[in-house]
């Protein structure tokens, strides 16, 4: 008979039955606790009545504590997000400013180019001018019927000239 006012006694939470006090807090009682399928040992918290309304509102203030900090968290995202959009906007600067600095040192390179096409151009013509002048020179030389010693003056002196 006593076995079993014994485990009329007994006390369960769900498959766990409680045994003895392990301790004693401001909101209520941790219990020892045994699963009666497994046989594990755990410690269980019962919460007194009287706290779970203080409990409620202080898990309310967490709650809400928790909800500042995530929003806080998310409000540091978007902050980090657009601090790393405008490093890739000034990236994106500097490329162009480079490209920019490239075009325009490839026009200098072109009108350099250009430019010493021309002056070659014009060493050419020169040269060919003088040529000419100096072809005519002989030409007229040969049609006045100069001697050979007076051809060779002439010719010193147009060298001369140049």
């Amino acid at each position: 008979m006593q076995k079993e006012a014994n485990l009329d006694q007994q006390q369960y939470v769900g498959p766990y039955r409680l045994e003895k006090t392990l301790g004693k807090g401001q909101t209520g009682l941790v219990k020892l606790g045994t699963n009666c399928v497994s046989g594990k040992r755990v410690a269980i918290k019962i919460i007194n009545r009287e706290k779970l309304s203080e409990i409620r509102n202080l898990k309310l203030w967490f709650d809400r504590k928790s909800t500042d900090r995530e929003r806080e968290r998310e409000r540091e995202i978007e902050r980090e997000k657009e601090r790393e959009t405008e490093r890739k906007r000034e990236r994106e600067r500097k490329r162009d400013r480079e490209r920019k600095r490239e075009r325009k040192r490839e026009r200098e390179k072109e009108r350099e180019r250009e430019r010493e096409r021309e002056r070659k151009k014009e060493i050419w013509e020169t040269g060919t001018r003088r040529q000419t002048e100096e072809h005519r020179t002989i030409e007229q030389e040969r049609n006045t019927n100069f001697s050979d010693r007076e051809l060779k003056q002439i010719k010193m002196a147009i060298e001369n000239i140049r």
